[in-house]
């Protein structure tokens, strides 16, 4: 069921693809990027939440990371698909202070390698295409996975507007499972310059993803996972007003679950978590030196779920989710980055069955880049959603801790590794949640086109849904990039 209802969001994809292309051709337009930036945005002016590369889209298209490698954050909107990115970005990508908001991504842009021009002298074609096999025992044994994974993305500017279209996908077949679309997203985003001083963006973006049958956190007896599809909606005005820049965003969201195949041949109902967000926020950012911002940002969202769950809970879900938080940011020369912020999250429930739930939230980032290939990271963030009704919990609230460190050893070959661990509880039940995963990696390019990536994963599971569970994953990966 879960396979029919990825193959019918399929074409809600390919619409959205079909869409977002149509105002992206109809200008005047030059190139600048492949959208696949994923940098701490919070260190920039007038910038965004964390992890937004284009300030009309949040959680972007492309993370580099592992198909079924370290756990990460799930957004509240929308999950995020981790796809190997051959050239992670850099801080020459990174908004300069004062600088035109059009130029977050510069024409002389070195990221993108061997760019190809063919629809018109301002436009930019990129795709690549990755094929990995990998090796993974755990718990239910060992089994091999074939994964394919197509990327494109195209970008186009003139004067007063960047316009960019994306899509990807990660295509698996596991020895012991059928084929499956582990994630698929389209993306258009843009931004449009009003005046020196004002910047609009908007965009949109669909995902369907799938998560792995053999997932550690997953209970034994769920033997196929439910197919989720998030559509955005996003819209943003910036404006600067000397020193101070401020920020207006609003944004639409709806969450898609098809039903959980359990053991003996019953299936649950997800319909309960499907739901509608509305969401509406304003960012102030006060620059104090040339290196160091002050911010602020609150944010109000409306979560209206489509009926009441049956079990677990048993009553209705929908809720205001109320953030703020404020945090200071620095950037010495893209050399060093660093990011803090402290904030208050509060869930106030329609039903008089729940009780608001509050939770304090943290994020941190520092990370050091040098001329010789070292780059350094480490991250601190706060994870506050909603979890399935079925388990009695009104929310969940985790911590992920992570640190990478990348080096390029010289023209043809880096080396990677990345370390962390995620905690999680939840209001309205004693159940846990525990991971911790330590990777290492290289990277061979063979010429400007064909690269091959080697790479090792471990993980551990521990929540009171299963027993204490690990995994080896070893994967071997041959990339193709115009």
């Amino acid at each position: 069921m879960a396979t029919n209802l990825c193959k019918k969001y399929i074409s809600v994809l390919m619409l959205t693809l079909s869409i977002g292309i149509i105002p992206a051709f109809g200008a005047d337009f030059n190139y600048g990027g492949d959208g696949s930036a994923s940098n701490n945005l919070d260190l920039l002016r007038g910038s965004y939440e964390t992890g937004c590369y284009y300030p009309a889209i949040c959680g972007g298209l492309l993370v580099e990371g592992e198909i079924d490698g370290s756990p990460s954050l799930k957004s509240e909107t929308q999950a995020v698909p981790h796809i190997h990115q051959k050239n992670p970005p850099q801080a020459n990508i990174m908004l300069k202070q004062k600088q035109d908001p059009l130029a977050l991504i510069p024409l002389e842009n070195n990221l993108i390698n061997h760019q190809t021009n063919i629809f018109a002298p301002n436009t930019v074609f990129d795709w690549s295409v990755s094929l990995r096999g990998a090796y993974r025992k755990d718990y239910n044994g060992e089994r091999f996975e074939t994964i394919l994974t197509p990327n494109i993305t195209v970008t186009h500017r003139n004067k007063n507007a960047i316009y960019n279209l994306g899509a990807q996908a990660s295509l698996a077949k596991a020895s012991d499972s059928d084929f499956s679309i582990r994630n698929a997203s389209t993306e258009f985003s843009s931004i449009l310059r009003i005046d020196k001083e004002t910047s609009l963006s908007y965009g949109a973006n669909a995902q369907i993803s799938q998560e792995d049958v053999n997932s550690l956190s997953l209970n034994n007896n769920i033997v196929s996972t439910p197919a989720i599809l998030n559509l955005n909606a996003n819209a943003a005005i910036l404006r600067e007003f000397g020193r101070l820049t401020g920020e207006l965003r609003l944004g639409y969201g709806r969450d898609l679950y098809s039903n959980t195949g359990l053991a003996g041949g019953l299936w649950q109902d997800n319909s309960a978590r499907n739901r509608n967000s509305y969401s509406a926020g304003l960012r102030l950012t006060q620059e104090i030196t040339p290196i160091i911002n002050a911010y602020i940002d609150l944010e109000a969202t409306r979560n209206i779920f489509d009926t009441t769950s049956t079990i677990g809970l048993a009553t209705t879900q929908n809720n205001w989710a109320l953030n703020g938080r404020a945090g200071l940011s620095g950037n010495w020369s893209d050399v060093i980055l660093a990011d803090i912020s402290a904030g208050y999250a509060l869930r106030q429930f329609d039903s008089t069955s729940l009780a608001d739930s509050p939770a304090i939230t943290i994020d941190a980032n520092l990370t050091y880049r040098n001329n010789n290939g070292l780059d350094l990271s480490a991250n601190f963030a706060s994870d506050i959603t909603t979890p399935d009704p079925s388990s009695g919990a009104s929310l969940r609230v985790g911590y992920l801790l992570s640190a990478s460190a990348s080096y390029q050893i010289n023209d043809w070959l880096r080396a990677r590794a990345s370390a962390g661990g995620n905690w999680a509880s939840f209001v309205g039940s004693s159940d846990i949640e525990r991971s911790y995963f330590a990777g290492v990696g290289v990277d061979y390019n063979f010429n400007r086109h064909v690269s091959l990536s080697s790479d090792y994963t471990y993980n551990i599971s521990n929540n009171s849904a299963t027993t204490e569970r690990d995994s080896h994953r070893f994967e071997l990966g041959l990339t193709y990039s115009r």
